[in-house]
């Protein structure tokens, strides 16, 4: 409720209406959003029983997978190896509900293998207290009620290890500090959070998000790509590496060089910069760095991190 009276009320605090047209491709027809409140809610198993015509079984049933998958082919929803339950489940509500918000629909009640971090439905066994809102076919909010039980985080993180073991590279890794932490006590607590870049794609009719990203990342001129590939170019087999001028920086220390290489990392000890900021030597420093052929450097990962950050900030020194 709190989400639907914020988002609707800012909506027509902007734009003097709860209705908005928004193309979402370029040169697309625009289509109508309505964000008068109240918003439609689908619980999730629910919709896509009475979207299908079909009973789903538990989600811990050994043969729910079987029938989720028959549910894919005779629909031809395609999910691609692995298949486990969670991401069948997760296809068809894709297919089945996801793809019928336009205007902004709340999709509540997920399985628990969907969702490892929220705690169990009051009233509702195997699902729980989760929410995610979609507006335009796209999601726009996802929140939960915080599963508190170090126990029942535990057995998650083991079921979402046997997620990963079958393939699915978006199960949940096991936190084994987090249970810790739990284990001394967390209140009641809910996690929210909205996709501020999309709605603000929404109100202002922009169809690629790099429009709204108040520092969206840049890609590299040819010419900075030629010459970052030709600095790290490998030297081919039989071929000595290159010769690099020696550049001086941290009071002596040559960086072109194995032994300056480790000074710098000592330098940095964990820190971002060698001197808490941004300074002079760490772009002399950089400078340097850019010199040092890509298996030498890929033998310090300290340095080699210090690199990729001041490179990012190369564009921000020139400034």
């Amino acid at each position: 409720d709190m989400t639907e009276k914020m988002i609707s009320g800012m909506v027509k605090e902007i734009t003097g209406s709860y209705i908005i047209h928004y193309a979402a491709e370029e040169g697309g027809e625009p289509v109508e959003i309505d964000f008068s409140p109240p918003w439609k809610r689908i619980s999730m198993i629910d919709g896509l029983e009475q979207a299908t015509g079909e009973k789903f079984p538990n989600m811990e049933d050994p043969e729910c997978g079987k029938f989720l998958e028959r549910l894919c082919v005779k629909h031809n929803v395609e999910c691609r190896p692995p298949r486990t339950v969670a991401r069948l489940v997760d296809k068809l509500v894709g297919h089945f509900l996801e793809e019928t918000c336009i205007n902004p629909t709340f999709v509540t009640d997920h399985p628990e293998m969907m969702s490892p971090l929220a705690k169990t439905h009051r009233s509702r066994a195997g699902l729980t207290e989760r929410f995610e809102l979609f507006v335009c076919k796209r999601e726009v909010c996802n929140a939960y009620t915080e599963l508190n039980n170090p126990m029942v985080q535990r057995q998650r993180f083991e079921e979402q290890a046997k997620q990963s073991a079958q393939g699915d590279d978006e199960a949940q890794v096991h936190d084994e500090d987090f249970c810790v932490a739990l284990e001394y006590g967390l209140p009641p607590t809910g996690g929210w959070g909205v996709g501020v870049d999309r709605l603000a794609m929404f109100l202002s009719n922009k169809w690629n998000i790099k429009e709204v990203l108040l520092f969206p990342a840049m890609k590299p001129t040819q010419e900075q790509a030629d010459r970052t590939r030709n600095l790290h170019k490998a030297p081919a087999p039989g071929q000595p590496a290159p010769k690099t001028a020696p550049v001086v920086v941290l009071g002596g220390a040559d960086l072109t060089t194995e032994a300056g290489l480790g000074q710098l990392r000592d330098a940095l000890a964990g820190k971002s910069y060698l001197h808490g900021a941004v300074s002079k030597e760490d772009v002399a420093a950089h400078e340097a760095l850019t010199k040092v052929p890509a298996e030498t450097l890929a033998r310090f990962p300290e340095v080699q991190a210090y690199f990729a950050t001041m490179s990012q900030l190369k564009e921000a020194f020139a400034k």
